[in-house]
């Protein structure tokens, strides 16, 4: 994993911790009523637990299951070589199958909390797989609440980005492209999300405090490239 791909699951599991702090009801996979989120959207969360420690029951459970699917023995042989990818385990598989083949099968509607997806080849062709179809098995293989995140690059972001926005009813967000010409875009599912961006901003500043990673600058430029304004509606 190189240092991008860390920033990346971190940020998505920033996002993954604030649908949670936003009253999502994981016991019973449904949202708070009226009522209940009334009575809590006057409240600072921003002490909420850091959603990736073990302490957390949902989001920081130590053991929580991690499947990676490539498509290349030779890039995995490779990652176990070099790039310290441990052997498979009861927390880690490592299945060498296509990535469309594998979202597709049925059983795995509705079992991932977090999906990311970087489906490039050698030559930085792609993505790979980028079409409508492809990106509704995206959606579809995740629960309610669930998150996306794509990594998307060069002068095919803007058709790729409709696609996405359209698979997941246009609730995206988007990052600003890095110098090397990445943009981290993500897909949400589940309720929809109203919270203010001053909470936003709390949360993101105790959350950098722990992982020593610019999270409050990256919330703020969610504010900017979205047009969020105030509060974060998606």
């Amino acid at each position: 994993m190189n240092k991008g791909t860390a920033i990346v699951g971190f940020f998505l599991s920033f996002l993954a911790g604030l649908a949670l702090m936003w009253g999502l009801d994981r016991a019973h996979g449904v949202g708070m009523g009226p009522d209940q989120a009334a009575a809590t959207a006057g409240l600072d969360h921003s002490a909420a637990p850091v959603p990736v420690t073990a302490k957390d029951p949902i989001w920081g459970r130590a053991d929580a299951p991690v499947t990676v699917v490539e498509i290349s023995a030779q890039v995995i042989d490779t990652a176990r070589r070099s790039f310290a990818l441990p052997p498979d385990d009861e927390r880690l598989e490592v299945v060498q199958a296509d990535a469309r083949e594998y979202l597709g099968d049925r059983r795995r509607a509705g079992r991932a909390d977090w999906l990311q997806v970087d489906l490039y080849d050698a030559a930085a062709r792609g993505p790979v797989f980028d079409d409508a179809e492809f990106y509704d098995l995206c959606r579809r293989v995740l629960r309610r609440p669930g998150v996306a995140c794509f990594n998307l690059f060069g002068s095919r972001f803007d058709p790729s980005f409709r696609a996405i926005s359209d698979a997941f009813d246009d609730r995206v967000l988007a990052l600003p492209a890095v110098d090397e010409g990445n943009h981290v875009v993500f897909g949400l599912t589940g309720p929809r999300l109203d919270e203010p961006m001053a909470a936003v901003g709390r949360r993101a500043r105790a959350l950098e405090a722990a992982w020593r990673l610019p999270l409050a600058r990256w919330s703020r430029e969610l504010g900017e490239v979205n047009g969020l304004g105030d509060r974060l509606k998606i």
